[in-house]
Order: structure tokens, then sequence, then C-alpha cells
């Protein structure tokens, strides 16, 4: 809670309307015993009962605090027209109704960020009710989320016993198929369901009948940020961010639940869809630190699913931890991460694999962040412009080391890896990816870097005959198409070039500051395969594989990157000083070559770029030397006839595909 009380009070410490404290208490069924067994008023000072009904039903929670509040849940729907398909949630909804308003409040709540619902429990309560009626069991819902940090409030039932007696680490949120959780938004914006205006905010913009495509432009106008201070907004960098947090601070040692997100597969709903996350930062999850059997302990302290597809996009799983699967664990259901980052998500702590796990489930520990595993179908985890930094899994030992520091895909799981960057994940073997099958298995990696993970032998247990213009900091023994060799040392000729990057591997090195875009061209740079014509900037218009991968159920994606000037195609200049084709690099970051470098008089290069990187002096140093020279001899603009290329002593490098010949660095001379 804030210290703001007008955020929950009206008058002399009463609820106001919308306030987290409405229906934020304990359970009837607790009030209940209280009120039998140790004479607990039934009523507060007000005379309104603390149990209150909604039909012929006791709602689930009583309020918080000394007063109680009449009303303050949303209105059951009585048939289809009436269900509320886009519900609103906020922390800090606060609007003042008309007296017209006050009587509807019911009617009101859950409709807009004003009038939003206090927590993301009461969206999913709402959700289960509509569909266990007859004529909402097939329902596809949407829930719209303001900034603030969530924290799972409802024990789930159905909790394993092997977690001990019913605790605060059996919460979580149980999110059910066929629903779609949109966070990041500040909660000023105008959005509503179903209401055209409120007195107090007045005209409202109304989304119920809104299509897919009007969707996706609102959460593509959402307010980024730019929260590592590196200049670009990533995807998932959000200036309003919505919090799932399993961190509830139970007890001096245990601290998280056990699982932030759960879903299982209910065969009553089986023609709804899966899961998607977008804009949602989900951390601070943890199992209990012993797997056994086959049941969800010890897995999936992020996310755990069974049989439901889950979507991720935008998002950030942070700090998770788990004996498997520490951001996700998922049986028998495909994941798919789309502009996100995991980091810092590792092994649960004195983690231990029990004697009752079956054999044919490996008994070493595996997935730092993320672990598929399945029997029932084919699944895979499909990645596109997903960053895996720092995440882990303890060594284990000579005889029975851990595998999968940020990946592990167990049976016939396959992965599809577009432009993904790897880096500072550790493990006892394959650091970076584990997959198990290598045989008859279509798993991909394309356009991916993968460095400074730690282990022993190979980061990627992988099909190499999958690998295609990728990058790595080892030698695979075989020949790929498009293989780049990085040195291990990052601002090394052949190193990546990374900005700031961490300097220890795993979780213990993880640096919420670390910054994974390129300082200066590298061997990365336009190294991929894709490309985009030198004149185009509509990437729709692209070729090759980045294009043909963004197909399909990603077609909606394809131009999803970096929400500052960032463009996923950048490319150099010719030797005639004009644009060339645009190739797409390996990683999740474009170099972003400098632009109007032919206005200038003077072009300044070093091997690390700085500043605003435009080469305008040495305090915004270009690394791009080619550019500059092709630049100055084909000059556009600027004062003086002789122009000047000012270059700083170092080694400079350029992708191959530039190199005609022997000549490195061609220019031609207009004048």
């Amino acid at each position: 809670m804030e210290a703001d009380k007008d955020l929950y009070f009206k008058g002399y410490y009463i609820p106001r309307p919308f306030s987290l404290l409405v229906k934020g208490g304990t359970t009837s069924v607790l009030q209940q015993e209280l009120q039998s067994k140790n004479e607990v008023a039934a009523y507060d000072m007000q005379g309104i009962s603390r149990i209150q009904q909604q039909g012929a039903q006791d709602l689930e929670k009583i309020d918080a605090g000394a007063y109680a509040y009449l009303g303050g849940s949303m209105r059951m729907p009585r048939n289809e027209g009436e269900i509320i398909k886009r519900i609103f949630v906020s922390l800090t909804a606060n609007v003042e109704l008309s007296n017209e308003e006050a009587e509807q409040e019911d009617e009101l709540k859950g409709c807009s960020f004003y009038t939003g619902l206090a927590s993301l429990d009461e969206a999913l309560d709402y959700i289960n009710k509509v569909r266990a009626t007859d004529f909402g069991d097939d329902t596809d819902f949407e829930i719209w989320m303001a900034e603030g940090t969530y924290k799972p409030r409802n024990a789930r039932k159905d909790a394993d016993p092997e977690t001990g007696e019913p605790n605060q680490r059996q919460n979580s949120f149980v999110i059910p198929q066929g629903v779609q959780i949109f966070g990041g938004f500040s909660g000023e914006e105008n959005y509503s369901y179903g209401l055209d205006k409120l007195f107090n905010k007045g005209e409202l913009k109304d989304l119920k009948e809104s299509t897919d495509a009007d969707i996706l432009n609102l959460l593509d106008a959402r307010e980024s940020g730019d929260l590592n201070s590196n200049g670009i907004t990533e995807p998932w960098e959000m200036a309003h961010p919505t919090i799932l947090s399993g961190h509830v601070n139970l007890s001096a040692k245990e601290k998280n639940v056990y699982h932030v997100l759960y879903s299982k597969a209910d065969a009553q709903v089986s023609g709804l869809g899966g899961v998607t996350l977008d804009g949602l930062t989900i951390m601070d999850g943890e199992t209990y630190n012993v797997m056994k059997g086959r049941s969800e302990v010890g897995r999936g302290a992020g996310i755990y699913t069974v049989g439901v597809d889950y979507k991720l996009v935008r998002c950030r799983l942070l700090n998770n931890k788990a004996v498997r699967g520490g951001a996700v664990y998922a049986l028998n259901a495909n994941v798919t991460s789309v502009g996100s980052i995991f980091a810092g998500n590792g092994t649960v702590e004195d983690a231990e694999i029990g004697n009752d796990v079956d054999e044919s489930e490996g008994w070493n520990i595996r997935g730092g962040a993320l672990y598929l595993a399945g029997a029932d179908k084919a699944y895979w985890l499909k990645a596109v412009n997903t960053l895996w930094a720092n995440n882990g899994t303890d060594i284990g030992t000579e005889d029975n080391p851990s595998w999968g520091g940020a990946v592990a895909v167990s049976g016939i799981g396959e992965v599809d890896l577009m432009n993904n960057t790897f880096v500072r994940n550790k493990a006892g073997q394959y650091a970076a990816v584990y997959v198990e099958s290598t045989s008859n298995n279509a798993s991909k990696m394309t356009n991916t870097a993968v460095w400074g993970n730690e282990c022993a032998g190979n980061p990627v247990h992988l099909a190499t005959t999958g690998i295609k213009n990728s990058a790595f900091d080892v030698e695979l023994g075989v020949q790929t198409d498009g293989f780049v060799l990085l040195d291990q040392e990052n601002n090394a000729v052949n190193g990546p070039r990374f900005d700031d990057p961490s300097t220890v591997a795993g979780t213990e090195g993880n640096k919420v500051s670390a910054k994974w875009e390129p300082v200066a061209i590298s061997v990365l740079v336009d190294a991929g395969d894709g490309q985009l014509a030198a004149a185009e900037s509509d990437m729709t218009q692209a070729t090759g594989a980045y294009k043909e991968w963004m197909t399909g159920d990603f077609a909606s994606y394809n131009t999803l990157y970096m929400k500052s000037t960032a463009s996923r195609y950048a490319g150099p200049t010719g030797p005639d000083g004009k644009p060339m084709v645009k190739k797409i690099d390996i990683g999740v970051f474009e170099y972003q070559y400098p632009e109007k470098l032919s206005d200038r008089d003077i072009v300044y290069v070093a091997t690390t770029e700085s500043g605003k990187r435009d080469g305008s002096s040495w305090d915004n140093a270009t690394s791009d030397l080619r550019g500059a020279l092709n630049a100055m001899a084909n000059a556009t603009g600027g004062l003086k006839t002789e122009k000047e290329v000012h270059i700083k002593s170092g080694t400079y490098t350029m992708g191959n595909n530039l190199i005609v010949g022997d000549i490195a660095y061609q220019i031609s001379m207009n004048r």
C-alpha cells in the first residue's frame, strides 16, 4: 500500500469506492469461524455485515479495515451481452462518482482504469464465475492492468500437500485458458468497456467493439522508458511497469510464493486458446527446494503451466528460483517469447531431486530460466528478439552435472530461436541451451549470439545442422552456414563489443544496468540471415530467415522491435556514399549506422563509440570507419571543401560481406 490515505479512504477511514481494501480482507469462511468460535462481531461499527452476498452466495472475501463497504464487486452478468470481456485493474483508481453513478457502482466496476478492480485476483475470480454459467463458458477475456506491484492474495485450493499446511507461499495467480493480460499502462488512459463517459473524467474511449488490430495499436502506444539508461528503449522497458511479484515476505527465510502464475488445462474449455502476457514483469517466485514425483513441487517458480500454451510479449522474467524452470516450467505446453528478457533466474537454494522422480525425467538440475517437458504431444519453445542473461543452475557434481543454465528441453521437445542473445548464463554443462533430442529433431538456432556463458564444453546441446548464421565464443567442431567465431574478450577485434556487459556468469553476476547492445561495429553486424532493400523502410518487405519466421501467428509482431528510433534492419553506405542493402545483425540488438556523416567537415572515429555516436566529436565518436571514409569522399554538405577523418588508434573491423576480394575499405571519389 501507498502512504496516501486518500487512495483508500473517504471521510473517517471508511473505504472509498474501488479501494484496495474493498474485498481485500480475509475469507468469508474464516470470518464465519471467528464469529462462531471467538465471538468476533458479524457487523462493523456502521452496522454493515462483514460477510456480503452476491445473489444467494456469500462473497469469498470480506473488506479489510475497521469499516466495511456495502457493495464493491463486479455485477455478475445475466446473459452473454452483459459480460465484461475487457476488464480493467488499477491499484490507484480514485474517481469521484456522481450521485447517479454511485447508484450503479457495481455496474461500473472493472469497466475502466478509473473504476477498475483493485487486484488481479478479482478479475480472475470474475472470469471463473462467468465461465461457470451456461452462456459464458467459451468466452475469451482480456485484463488490462495499470502500473504497480501486484501480489497473489489467494491460496490455491489444489496446492500439492507436499508444500505443507496452507500458507501464503501457496498463493498464486491462477490463469485459466483463453485469457490475455496486458500491463504497462499508467492508469490515466481513458479506455473503457461499454462506458461513454464518467462525470469527473469526461468522454471515454469505448473498446467494446475494437478489433484485434485496434488493440495491437493501443498496446504499441504504451509509454516506454529507458530503464537501464543505454539510449535504447527495449520492447520490455515500460515507463509504467506492471509487476506480478511473488515476494510475500512470509518469514525471514521463506519470502516468496511457490508459483507466481499457475495454469492447468481444463478439459471443459478445451476450445479456448492459451494465455498471452504482454508488458508484464514476473518476478520473485521461489519453489520448494526438492523436486518431487510428477507434481508441481520444485518446478516453475515464475510460471507453472500444464497443458496451457503461454505467449510472452514484451515481458521481463526476473529473479525466479526453482529446481527446474526458474522462470517457466511448461509440461505438454508450448511457450513463445517475443521481445522479452529472462535475467537472474536460477536454482533454488539447497536444490534436490527427490527419490520418487521417475528415471525418464532425469535426476539432475535443469533449466535455470526455462524448462520444457512432456509426453502427450510435440511441444516447443519459439523465441525471437529475446535476451537470456545471467540465468543459471547449480553446477551439480562431476558425475551428475546440471544442464541448461538458460533453457532446457527434455524428451521430444524442440526449440526455434531467431535473433536471440545468450550471455553470461551458467551450468555444469550446456550453459545456454540444452535440447535432449538431437536426432530427427527440427530444432533451429538462427541469427543468435552465444557469448560469455560458463560451463564445461560447448554451451549449446543442439543438432548442429539446425544452427545457422549464429555466433559462438567456442568452436562447434563442424562447419555451419554463416558461423561467426567470437573472441571471449568483449572488446577484442572479433569480440561482440557489448556496451556494458556483466562480468560474472550466473545469477550471482546479474546486473540490472547491464547493456547488451553493440557499442561499436563488430563481427555480429550485418552477419545475420535477412535483409531489406536500401530505399525501403517497411519491414514487411524484407526477405530472408527473419521475415520467414515472422509469418502465421507471428505476423502481427513482424514490425515489433525497439521502441526508440532503432531499426531491426540497418545498413552501411557503399563506396559511392549511397545506402546499401540493410542486412540484419546477429543477436537481439541491431547496430545503428550513423546518419548524415556526409554533411560534416570532420568525422571522428574510435574503436569504441560514445555519446551520440554520430562522429561529430571525440565525445560523440563513431566506430564506422568505412562509413566515415565513404561520407567524406562523397560529401553532400558542410562548410569546407577539404574533408577530414580523424581516426583514433586501434584495430577496426567490418562484416565479411563488405570485403570485396582482398579490399576492405574501398572508396569511390566524386570530387
